[in-house]
């Protein structure tokens, strides 16, 4: 299962068999914010960087396939 919890509280769950699972994923997830409120812990900002596209380039297999039309 996938969880991911967006700034303005939306949560959206993919690969769950069903309703119920992700009711008790949701359950669980509010269980641990809510003991992370309690206990004061926040997670740390990051810092976002700027990234170029010929860095994402050089880690690309460079096959020049167009399998993703670029």
């Amino acid at each position: 299962m996938i969880t991911t919890i967006y700034g303005t509280g939306k949560v959206t769950m993919t690969m769950i068999k069903n309703e119920s699972e992700a009711r008790e994923a949701l359950g669980n997830l509010i269980s641990i914010i809510n003991e992370a409120i309690a206990k004061g812990v926040a997670p740390a900002p990051r810092e976002k960087i700027r990234v170029e596209p010929m860095e994402i380039y050089k880690y690309l297999p460079q096959t020049n396939c167009r399998k993703c039309s670029e």
